[in-house]
């Protein structure tokens, strides 16, 4: 009997769950198809926001002049494998745009910074529903990462954002720039919610070498407490192995050990802590 009714506890549980998921994303729930998608027209842009074929063009990253072009590069190369990793977008990467709009027409595309530069006429050739546009320049010792999302059917600016990092930190600058392209997408309901890992494969190499570095200090501490407790026994074993030692001598001695064996204790105990600390930032960093 007991086991009758808890077999039927697990169906009562289980079998709704999995009948009917339910949606943690925290997007909208995809509208019903209207009467033109029952035809095989094509839905309005609102029908299709957040849905699994939303498909966004990347427009290639403007750079500063005082920013370092490589850096840049990377970072547009970068934005595009962070867009793609999201199973509900369908990307256009700068390359593919200008196949498809020429590279002239591109560039001063790229480089507009009007809100009327977004005409949908002027994207007839390509089949996106948004596009994103990311600039970079310089504030102080900064980097200041500015993201546009735009929307194509109505040609105009839905969302704007920016983000800033130190600038001596290339990983700094493109985390935090892939970071503001999930975040606006996310806002819009054009990105999934859960998002993929920034660095899933390298971790943190700060947090790692610097995890590195602490736990070196702690093997530190225990070798120095390891030789601090020889001495102390050295002392020790000189009092067991004499005799008719004048009683100040003694009393010399057995003070340096137990000097000796106090620092050890502390060495070890310090250094084991240290130690372990160290070894928590690594952990950490390689995640």
């Amino acid at each position: 009997m007991p086991v009758f009714v808890l077999a039927t506890a697990i169906l009562v549980l289980v079998v709704p769950a999995r009948a009917a998921p339910e949606d943690r994303s925290g997007a909208p729930a995809p509208a019903a198809p209207n009467d033109a998608e029952r035809a095989g027209g094509r839905p309005h842009a609102a029908y299709r926001l957040g849905s699994s074929s939303s498909k966004v063009a990347l427009l290639p990253l403007q750079c500063a002049r005082d920013m370092e072009k490589a850096l840049c590069q990377a970072i547009d190369e970068s934005l595009g494998v962070e867009l793609a990793r999201d199973p509900r977008l369908d990307v256009l990467t700068p390359r593919d745009l200008e196949v498809l709009l020429g590279a002239q027409e591109l560039v001063e595309l790229s480089s507009c910074e009007k809100e009327d530069c977004f005409d949908p006429s002027a994207f007839t050739q390509i089949e996106a529903e948004y596009l994103l546009a990311a600039s970079i320049g310089r504030i102080g010792g900064d980097a200041m990462i500015t993201i546009r999302l735009v929307d194509l059917k109505r040609g105009v600016v839905i969302d704007r954002d920016d983000a800033r990092a130190w600038r001596g930190s290339e990983a700094a600058i493109d985390e935090a720039a892939r970071a503001l392209a999930h975040t606006i997408l996310v806002r819009r309901g054009v990105g999934s919610a859960v998002s993929v890992a920034i660095d899933d494969e390298s971790g943190n190499p700060a947090l790692f070498w610097g995890g590195a570095g602490v736990t070196g200090l702690g093997a530190a501490g225990l070798a120095a407490g390891g030789a601090l407790g020889v001495l102390a026994y050295i002392e020790a074993r000189s009092l067991q192995q004499s005799s008719g030692v004048a009683p100040a001598t003694f009393d010399a001695t057995a003070g340096r050990a137990q000097d000796f064996a106090f620092a050890a204790d502390l060495g070890l105990l310090g250094g084991a802590l240290i130690t372990v600390v160290g070894a928590t930032l690594m952990v950490a960093g390689s995640l």
